[in-house]
């Protein structure tokens, strides 16, 4: 071979080394891309599921208590942070029950809570707090559902207070 075809072939060879390793670092790049969305969205789902069991347990705690103050009051920072980028992923569906939870159910609980004791008071507020917590508990199953939650839904046990107390 002469001096000519083989600069050709050394320069070829070059060139379809670096294309092969710059196709190789793309896709590596696009594999930890992904990794660290999936983390990300895992995270989210988790630290959601952690704020509708605080939200929950607040209305047990109203439920068990029955005073005009909870005991704690609810978060919504969590869907504050996130509520962008869950909308992203999860369904339209999920989402929707979402926003009823923290855009209407959660600000307007007090009131309701209120005029539902003055409109009722000898039936108390049991079954309005009963159902508020099942509509949180209905979101977080929907929540273990997602692809997202397939590493750790083994791991969440969702039931309220008020299931930890009843006789199995």
């Amino acid at each position: 071979m002469d001096m000519a075809a083989t600069v050709v072939v050394g320069f070829g060879s070059a060139v379809a080394g670096a294309l092969i390793g710059a196709i190789a670092s793309f896709v590596g790049l696009v594999h930890i891309e992904r990794q660290r969305t999936h983390r990300a969205r895992v995270g989210m789902v988790k630290a959601i599921l952690g704020e509708l069991r605080h939200n929950a347990s607040v209305f047990v705690d109203l439920r068990i208590v029955e005073s005009d103050r909870p005991m704690c009051t609810f978060s919504s920072e969590t869907w504050q942070a996130a509520r962008f980028d869950l909308a992203q992923f999860v369904s339209d569906q999920v989402f929707e029950d979402l926003l009823f939870i923290y855009e209407d159910m959660l600000p307007r609980a007090r009131v309701r809570l209120d005029e539902w004791r003055k409109a009722w008071p000898d039936k108390g507020v049991d079954n309005l707090l009963s159902g508020l917590a099942e509509r949180i508990k209905g979101s977080m199953k929907d929540l273990l559902s997602l692809p997202e939650a397939t590493s750790f839904r083994h791991r969440w046990d969702i039931r309220l207070k008020e299931e930890e107390r009843a006789p199995r």
